[in-house]
C-alpha cells in the first residue's frame, strides 16, 4: 500500500510539473478569471477583455519602451480589494494608471467615487475606453462622473482630492519610478489620504521604500497577487 501511494504521490509530481513546464497549468488557473472578464463584457454591453501586447499600439515617446502589455483586472479580485478598503468612497477620486480599455474604471464606477479617471498613453486604447464609458449603464454603477484621459502616465497631475491609485503592473521601472515620484511630491504639496493598489506588483519594492506609502495589506486569488499601501500617518503596515 505505502508503494503504491508513493508511485501516486510521484506521477502526481511529474504530472504538476508538466503542466507547469508546458504552460497549460497557468491558463488553466487563469481560465476562471477570463471567464468572469467576458460576463462583465457581455452584461454591460462592453469590451474590456484581451490581451493587447505593447507592439501593437500607436504609442510615441519617452515612455513607450517602458510600458507592458494590457491585460484587464480580475473583477472579483479588484472588487474584493476595493470593499476591504473601508472608506468613504464619495471623498475619493480613484486613477487608474494605465487603464487600456477601461475595465478597472468601469469597475471603479460601482462604487460611489467622486470621481473615476482612467490614464492611458494609447489613443487606441483610449478611444475603446471612451466608448465602454458611453455604453456602461449598468444598474451597478454608482458614479457618474467617469472619464478616460489619454496622456503619458508620467506627465499626469494627480488629483489635489485624497485619491486611490491603481496600478495592475502598467510599466517598467522606469516610468513606475517617475509616477511614484509624482504621486510622493503632490502627497508633499498637498497632504492628503491616499491609497495605492498594486495587482501583479513585480517592482513592489520600488513603492513603500521611503516611508511615504506604507504597505498594510498583501494576498493573491489564482494566480494574481497584489499589495495595498496607503500614505503614512494613519496607515498601519503589514
Amino acid at each position: 500500500m505505502q508503494a503504491l501511494k508513493s508511485q501516486f504521490r510521484k506521477a502526481v509530481k511529474r504530472t504538476r510539473s508538466l503542466l507547469w513546464s508546458t504552460g497549460v497549468y497557468g491558463k488553466l488557473r487563469m481560465y476562471p478569471i477570463q471567464v468572469r472578464g467576458r460576463r462583465f463584457d457581455a452584461r454591460n454591453g462592453v469590451n474590456t477583455a484581451g490581451r493587447v501586447d505593447l507592439g501593437a499600439l500607436d504609442v510615441k515617446g519617452r515612455s513607450a519602451a517602458h510600458g507592458n502589455h494590457y491585460e484587464a483586472v480580475d473583477p472579483k479580485l479588484f472588487r474584493k480589494i476595493l470593499r476591504a478598503l473601508k472608506i468613504k468612497y464619495d471623498d475619493f477620486v480613484f486613477v487608474d494608471f494605465g487603464s487600456g480599455m477601461g475595465r478597472a474604471i468601469l469597475l471603479a464606477a460601482e462604487f460611489p467615487f467622486r470621481k473615476v479617471i482612467g490614464v492611458e498613453f494609447s489613443a487606441r486604447l483610449h478611444a475603446v475606453a471612451e466608448g465602454n464609458i458611453r455604453r456602461h449603464a449598468g444598474r451597478a454603477r454608482k458614479c457618474a462622473d467617469v472619464e478616460s484621459v489619454c496622456i503619458d502616465a508620467v506627465e499626469y497631475t494627480a488629483p489635489e482630492a485624497p485619491a486611490v491609485f491603481f496600478l495592475y503592473n502598467p510599466f517598467k521601472e522606469a516610468v513606475l519610478r517617475s509616477v511614484l515620484a509624482n504621486i510622493r511630491e503632490s502627497l508633499k504639496q498637498h497632504p492628503r489620504e491616499v491609497w495605492l493598489i498594486y495587482v501583479n506588483p513585480e517592482l513592489d519594492h520600488l513603492v513603500g521604500g521611503d516611508g511615504v506609502l506604507k504597505k498594510i495589506d498583501c494576498g493573491k486569488t489564482n494566480a494574481v497577487s497584489y499589495t495595498v499601501y496607503k500614505s503614512a500617518g494613519e496607515a498601519k503596515a503589514v
